[in-house]
């Protein structure tokens, strides 16, 4: 961890003398309003296990150590509110049971008193309570909690850089006033505003009778700069400013090194902190306005700083706000099988595991506003928080399972989101050492809310909304729409540990969660991102991103759908209306990373890039930079729906870029031979002053042998540009994993490209391959089978070509194979279902084909073993789907091949 809060105790003498001399004014004092005011209170009994029963309310109105406080039966408990007398409780547990309630200020009548609240224990000793562990405040069925500090500004943003000075003070413009709220003796957070979290900086605020309530004074030096510009574009890099002090604060006692059980090989400190649960079915969980340090337990799930537990809908008129959570041990705030609860204007800083956390993939219906999170670290709990060497350490199954880490783990997000249908505005994700913000998907429910929800509830729920985020300084991505995690417990069959991150769940929101009804575009709005290794990453459905501000990331934007067959048949990415920048000049040297500076990079498809302004990639002798790219090492297909118009350009060396073998990014791209690698292509659309108003053209990679040796196509830098041509897909699947396809244009007379097979590592179909060659439309295309037995199955259809499109094949197969069939059938993409039309019969020759005929024709010629077929396309492709709404028309051939 960073600098512990070591200078605690001064810091609360700070405070504590701010209080005492604060004004009477600060008491709007109701003996109605005020809980520690009302009449009748009667002071805590003595002895070290208290309990409170019996419809009386009690006070804590002196400093206090007991063992446990235990209120219950319509009892009720407060704090003495006086600036004069501070309070110190220490305690190892306070736990609200059913018609209990614990109410520290109201909101109308914040707690303005020094309250400092203390929780004993060490993970060695007996448990506390079975369901509540040890050092907690817990509320369980029937329990109201509430504490209520005052209103501070919780965090902003700089208005004036921060440099690095060796002055013993800085006076620093804020974005907005604090109010007279942050006050000489708080501590406030800076965060890193370049590629390295770790300069984010605290700092102790001084006097300043001179600052106007935007400013303040802060003790230096500053070792770091912080920035608050506008770069090019109008991309605004800030760094934010959080509140640390305020004047109720919740900590866990300490001791000054490791001791096990605390998994002391990852940390040389104590992490077993306190914790604060809300359980199940309670009345009431409101807090705010707070400090918590010290607090959640690397040694257990459910011991977090802030924590809704199985609540259903109890989240509802509740919340979790103005909190400053900073120098804890396991996450921030977690909503754990909750709906409706609002955690807003909450600083989380400094904390391992996820920091803002939704953990069983049920949770819908919360609001997370104004949010800050920064310095986001690994921890131990879950597969995903950990780092490499936790993952290899923790795995369940050690002993016949070595995790991929890069797969499994790996991914501590300061947002982790397991269910599309909640409501994110205006958070910042300002530094962690894996993602700012992760969206994931629960194929079913986990844990204890195991049964909750049918399956794909969370993958096919629209977006709540995600609108204002910021997301910098994270060291993978900003942004991540993709993904699930393993339901099931590690088996012989599949060894990885429960809740492993795993690769199968894809994104399709749709109306009422319905793949037959319309979808539902999740709009991604309003985002800013910048020093991020990736600033947005989207796989899936529909997945748009509007209005974006990006700059200084290695990658802006990467888009993908699915290796194949796009998941979400009709559905396209997006990237519109946004502004990326390469390169600001207001960010010093690079990352640390070997690959390219790119703006938007192109995965499958269909990707659209549309009306956004790029700015700034120069391509230097230090790094290649271009504006559009593929994505390298590509084992997937790539969409001739893929389109790139209306965009403008400023300062850009290269606009596409299709890779290179070698050179300065030779280790990003590899070997640059996958299917992916070869098959990229994107259409071109550019306004124009000319009668039809708009110019189309594709481009293709510059040595794809079926299209660039087209007298239409010219050769421009890595590719070539292609005008009054249709392209399409050829979609082949065999019965075979070990065959490569060999194809040829006889039309133009082309070279042979070799395709080893789309996605050809993946698991989950080990008795098929798919090719997916990019051809043109009405030629004439040779195919061969190579280093393995000919398949004696395949499947041919024709994707994204226009209507009456049409493409022949001659397909070589060994002597003595024989035909058995040839059948024609629609599928739903949908449902996936197959309707068998018919049996194709045979032509008398291949010269017989007929353009007329609006279905497949084929002839077998026994003698060379040539299979001769005419694919034409009878029905429009629907918008970007890349067949007809009615289903795609495949032709299965069946032969012998038992030679």
């Amino acid at each position: 961890m960073t600098k512990k809060f070591t200078d605690g105790y001064l810091n609360q003498l700070i405070v504590l003398a701010s209080v005492l001399v604060s004004s009477l004014a600060d008491y709007a004092i109701d003996d109605v309003l005020c809980p520690s005011m009302r009449r009748g209170l009667v002071p805590l009994p003595p002895g070290p296990e208290v309990h409170l029963s019996d419809n009386v309310a009690y006070i804590i109105d002196r400093n206090t150590s007991v063992t446990s406080i235990t209120i219950t039966n319509g009892a009720s408990l407060t704090v003495l509110d006086d600036h004069r007398r501070p309070i110190f409780l220490s305690l190892r547990y306070l736990l609200v049971g059913e018609n209990g309630t614990l109410q520290i200020g109201s909101e109308s009548c914040p707690h303005r008193a020094y309250l400092d609240i203390e929780l004993r224990g060490r993970a060695d000793e007996p448990v506390d309570h079975p369901g509540f562990g040890h050092k907690f405040i817990g509320a369980d069925s029937g329990g109201s909690i509430e504490i209520h500090g005052p209103w501070k500004l919780a965090w902003t943003y700089l208005s004036t850089t921060i440099k690095p000075t060796d002055s013993a003070y800085v006076i620093v413009t804020l974005k907005d006033s604090h109010r007279g709220t942050w006050r000489a003796g708080d501590r406030i957070v800076v965060a890193s505003s370049d590629y390295d979290m770790e300069h984010a900086e605290e700092f102790d605020l001084m006097p300043c009778h001179e600052c106007c309530d935007d400013q303040i004074k802060i003790r230096g030096p500053a070792r770091f700069t912080h920035l608050a510009v506008t770069v090019t574009g109008g991309v605004r890099l800030a760094a934010e400013v959080g509140i640390l002090t305020r004047n109720i604060k919740i900590h866990g006692r300490m001791e000054t090194k490791c001791y096990e059980p605390n998994k002391c090989r990852f940390f040389d400190y104590d992490t077993f902190g306190g914790h604060i649960m809300a359980a199940h079915e309670i009345r009431v969980a409101r807090f705010e306005g707070f400090e918590l340090y010290d607090m959640g337990q690397q040694l257990r799930i459910a011991r977090y700083p802030m924590h809704y537990h199985m609540t259903d809908d109890g989240g509802y008129g509740n919340y979790a706000r103005q909190l400053s959570i900073h120098h804890c041990f396991s996450r921030c705030v977690t909503v754990h099988s909750t709906n409706g609860v609002l955690v807003e204007d909450v600083v989380g800083y400094d904390t391992l595991g996820h920091c803002f956390f939704l953990e069983d993939g049920n949770e819908r219906d919360n609001r997370l506003n104004h949010n800050l999170g920064l310095v986001t670290r690994p921890g131990t709990l879950l597969p995903s928080d950990r780092d490499e060497e936790m993952c290899l350490a923790l795995t369940a199954n050690a002993t016949v399972h070595v995790p991929d880490t890069d797969e499994e783990c790996k991914s501590v997000s300061t947002f982790w989101i397991t269910h599309p249908a909640n409501y994110l505005t205006n958070n910042s994700a300002a530094g962690s050492l894996g993602y700012g913000y992760f969206f994931l998907f629960h194929r079913v429910p986990t844990g204890p809310s195991a049964g909750s929800l049918p399956p794909f509830h969370s993958e096919r729920s629209p977006l709540g909304s995600f609108v204002g985020n910021l997301a910098h300084t994270n060291l993978l991505f900003g942004f991540f729409i993709d993904r699930g995690v393993k339901v099931d417990p590690p088996s012989a069959e599949d060894p990885r540990d429960f809740l492993a991150l795993i690769a199968l769940e894809r994104y399709q929101p749709h109306v009422d969660r319905n793949l037959s009804l319309p979808r539902v575009p999740a709009i991604i709005l309003d985002f800013t991102g910048y020093t991020n290794y990736v600033g947005v990453f989207v796989r899936g459905g529909d997945v748009w991103i509007h209005n974006a501000m990006l700059s200084d990331n290695d990658v802006a934007v990467q888009m993908s759908s699915a290796p194949s067959l796009p998941y979400d048949q009709g559905s396209h990415q997006e990237v519109k209306n946004s502004v990326i920048v390469g390169r600001s000049s207001a960010i010093e040297g690079w990352s640390e990373r070997d690959v390219p500076n790119v703006g938007v990079e192109i995965r499958d498809g269909p990707v659209v890039i549309d009306s956004n302004q790029f700015y700034n990639f120069p391509d230097d002798s230090q790094r290649r930079s271009y504006a559009i790219g593929f994505y390298p090492q590509n084992p997937g297909q790539n969409s001739p729906a893929n389109t790139v118009k209306f965009n403008e350009y400023f300062d850009v060396d290269k606009i596409l870029f299709f890779g290179e073998i070698g050179g300065r990014s030779g280790s990003y791209f590899g070997s640059y031979d996958l299917d992916g690698d070869l098959t990229q292509i994107v259409k071109l659309v550019e306004l124009t002053g000319g009668r039809h108003g708009i110019w189309q053209r594709h481009a293709v990679r510059l040595d794809y042998p079926l299209i660039s040796n087209d007298v239409s196509c010219v050769a421009h830098d890595t590719y070539k540009l292609c005008q009054g041509k249709c392209f399409g897909q050829l979609y082949v699947n065999v019965t075979s994993r070990d065959v490569k396809m060999a194809i040829e244009d006889v039309t133009s007379r082309s070279e042979q490209l070799i395709l080893e097979g789309v996605d050809r590592n993946d698991k989950q179909h080990p008795t098929t391959l798919q090719f997916q060659p990019v051809l043109t439309a009405n030629h004439k295309y040779r195919i061969s089978w190579l280093c393995g037995a000919a398949p004696g199955s395949v499947n041919f259809s024709l994707h994204n070509f226009a209507i009456d499109s049409f493409v022949q094949l001659e397909i070589r197969y060994p002597p003595r194979t024989a035909l058995v069939n040839a059948e024609l059938y629609l599928l739903d993409q949908i449902s996936g279902t197959v309707t068998h039309l018919h049996s194709l019969p045979m032509s008398p020759s291949p010269f017989a084909f007929r353009r007329s005929w609006r279905e497949a024709q084929y002839f077998w010629d026994e003698a060379s073993c040539l299979l001769y077929l005419w694919l034409q396309t009878t029905w429009m492709p629907d918008g970007y789907n890349y067949c007809a709404k009615d289903g795609c028309l495949f032709v299965n051939v069946v032969l012998d091949v038992t030679y």
